[in-house]
């Protein structure tokens, strides 16, 4: 599902209609493609989508990884081992 999100927030930042989303998806995923009101769902969900001035944006990240491994928690699992 995540792909299919980033394929219509792609598809609304160049300004595509809910219609020419919808049948692109079907093209592409065929019987898995998501239908008309979930895309125009989705559609309206992005910034500035109502507008035509939706854009794309990398997510602002810390650069640390969202998990990390420590001496505490490598204790942890060799005590449930």
């Amino acid at each position: 599902m995540f792909y299919t999100m980033a394929v219509i927030e792609f598809l609304v930042a160049e300004k595509e209609s809910v219609m020419s989303i919808h049948r692109w998806l079907n093209n592409v995923y065929c019987l898995s493609a998501v239908d008309k009101r979930t895309v125009s769902c989705w559609a309206s969900q992005i910034p500035g989508s109502e507008k035509d001035q939706a854009e794309l944006r990398d997510i602002c990240l810390s650069g640390e990884p969202t998990t990390t491994v420590t001496w505490a928690l490598l204790q942890r699992a060799g005590e449930l081992i």
